[in-house]
């Protein structure tokens, strides 16, 4: 939450609670994908075969039903 406070700045108080929240949602997927890509597990896999595993960061947005893609695809070949 705080990135996503300090991501938007003064817009955040013009922002309705909705859309504000679903900006922390995707802000964690970002941040959980960083992590994962960060574990040591993932870095040795990486380092054997660096096209897998494939982390993706999407959020399901339960009213439309529709995915959005929040983080490109990451795997060792672009793990920065």
């Amino acid at each position: 939450q705080r990135d996503v406070d300090m991501m938007l700045g003064a817009r955040k108080a013009q922002l309705p609670r909705e859309d504000y929240l679903e900006r922390v949602v995707e802000q964690n997927v970002k941040l959980q994908v960083d992590h994962l890509a960060n574990l040591s597990i993932i870095r040795r896999a990486w380092e054997r075969r660096p096209e897998t595993p494939r982390l993706h960061g999407w959020v399901y947005d339960i009213h439309s039903g529709l995915i959005e893609v929040v983080s490109e695809p990451r795997d060792g070949t672009r793990a920065g």
